[in-house]
């Protein structure tokens, strides 16, 4: 683990090193009505931020950013995760990009990992890449994710409301859910031996997006998830066998 940080920082480095003139930057803020991960619910209200800036390399994007989440109300763990990044459109029809992030946990009961870091990659194809195939890898908990996304999204202006977009999303995939004790410890007695299977989830998304300008983004929208763990194991945490219903909302601005 000590080369791959050395490796991120020297990455950080190179990138601090670009010039500032052609940075990319941009700062979002949202609002959750329900903690959800992977198809279940981790506690009450989340409020997120997010900063990121880029610059172009080699004719794609290098990136890096610092994203955190909290848990309103319902107790649990709070995330920070700086991440880098690199992306690369090749035509319309495909484009693939390599992020490694670094999870710092708090609240966490003793003895369960504070830190984790992760290995994720991407490809996206079609028309304004509609469908993205995502992979992650866990050094810490070695264990590996899968997700799968079909997205889409329609402007107004065929109705007079060409500062409004709809964008909607389709999620499924099996994960460790990025949870800190990673999924194998909800295998760890006989009472889930039955249950030793990914753990499978699905999302879906609709948002109403509305530009005040070229810069800044403001959005509501709704989110419905699930999981397919079973009825009879996973009662508590990770959610179980559950539908979880929420809204959502938030601003977005880039420079």
């Amino acid at each position: 683990m000590k080369s791959i940080r050395k490796m991120v920082a020297l990455g950080a480095l190179v990138f601090a090193a670009l010039p500032v003139s052609g940075f990319d930057f941009s700062m979002e803020t949202r609002f959750d009505s329900e903690s959800v991960a992977c198809g279940s619910i981790t506690g009450k209200e989340r409020v997120s931020l997010n900063f990121e800036v880029g610059d172009s390399l080699c004719g794609g994007q290098l990136y890096a950013g610092f994203d955190t989440r909290y848990k309103a109300r319902g107790g649990g763990s709070g995330k920070m995760a700086p991440y880098i990044g690199y992306s690369h459109v090749i035509s319309d029809w495909l484009s693939f990009g390599g992020k490694y992030q670094s999870y710092f946990y708090s609240n966490i009961p003793t003895g369960e990992k504070h830190h984790t870091n992760e290995l994720a990659l991407d490809l996206r194809f079609g028309p304004r890449m509609p469908l993205g195939l995502f992979v992650t890898y866990n050094f810490d908990e070695r264990e590996f994710g899968a997700e799968t996304e079909l997205s889409g999204r329609y402007n107004l202006s065929s109705v007079g409301m060409s500062d409004f977009t709809l964008i909607g999303k389709a999620t499924f995939g099996c994960d460790r859910c990025e949870r800190p004790g990673g999924i194998k410890d909800f295998f760890s007695s006989g009472a889930m031996a039955n249950d030793k299977k990914a753990h499978v989830y699905y999302a879906l998304r609709g948002d109403c997006v509305y530009a005040f300008n070229d810069n800044v983004d403001m959005w509501v929208g709704m989110r419905l998830a699930g999981n397919g763990a079973s009825k009879g194991n996973w009662i508590n945490f990770p959610g179980g066998h559950q539908n979880a219903l929420w809204w959502s909302c938030g601003v977005k601005a880039s420079f």
